[in-house]
């Protein structure tokens, strides 16, 4: 298939998402997985702005989000209409590509620091940590990367932290991570998580049940956006999540689903 052709393909279900009530798409050429392959930013570019290009022509209100690791890919998103750069360097938290920084902070976009372990090798090599080790071993993590961004001329308001399910992580360490999210709403920004689902061998049907929940157990411990595969599952978590905070009398907040 041609670039041209899955450029096509791509807007088309970027599209089909927004229809389907997602507040955000984010286009991804290399994922934020830790053991992705490394794009080159001629990659990056060439991949991703046809995408993006053919996207807000399509839709020339949507808010799009580009996960980039180099300056230059970002710096054009930007300028095509993205809103959002999130930030894929794995581990270094701006610390790939120095500009990018300066993308962000002259533009005004918003920028997803995300927490990983590491390229794969890495983690494997460190071990598993412990259920009480990993929300702190986050925590530290992400102040970390604000305080670079910070002072970068990056304003907080602009920020958003990513613990990183999916990242690095092995199943019992995002259970930890998952059951101890309320801890970083200390952080003071808003918290954007794809939660972690372990394969249903029981079936489409549990599977649906396994990610309604953990989405409700993610909102219900304070984040803001999810990442979703299943627009339709998204929104019936949250609104069983808003019902719990009703009946506990806490305000609903509002909640966006990025896919």
């Amino acid at each position: 298939m041609s670039t041209a052709s899955r450029a096509k393909v791509a807007v088309a279900a970027a599209v089909q998402a927004f229809d389907a009530g997602a507040d955000i798409v984010e286009l991804v050429v290399e994922s934020a997985r830790g053991y992705a392959a490394l794009v080159t930013t001629e990659e990056e570019q060439g991949q991703l702005l046809p995408v993006l290009e053919g996207l807000m022509m399509a839709r020339p209100k949507a808010v799009v989000a580009v996960a980039v690791r180099h300056a230059a890919a970002g710096r054009a998103a930007v300028r095509l209409g993205a809103e959002i750069l999130n930030d894929v360097s794995s581990g270094d938290g701006l610390g790939w590509d120095d500009d990018l920084a300066k993308v962000v902070a002259r533009t005004g976009c918003g920028l997803v620091l995300r927490h990983v372990c590491g390229r794969r090798r890495e983690w494997v090599a460190e071990g598993s940590m412990s259920s009480d080790e990993v929300v702190p071993e986050v925590f530290a993590g992400l102040c970390e990367r604000i305080m670079l961004a910070e002072s970068a001329d990056i304003a907080a308001e602009q920020i958003v932290a990513d613990p990183g399910f999916g990242a690095g992580r092995r199943v019992a360490e995002e259970m930890a991570l998952l059951a101890g999210l309320g801890r970083l709403r200390q952080l003071g920004r808003p918290l954007v998580v794809g939660t972690p689902v372990a394969a249903a061998a029981e079936g489409v049907e549990a599977g649906r049940a396994r990610v309604v929940a953990s989405h409700v157990a993610a909102i219900l411990a304070g984040v803001h956006l999810l990442r979703v595969r299943d627009v339709a599952v998204a929104r019936e978590a949250v609104s069983v999540a808003d019902a719990v905070l009703e009946a506990g009398n806490r305000s609903r907040q509002r909640h966006e689903l990025i896919l």
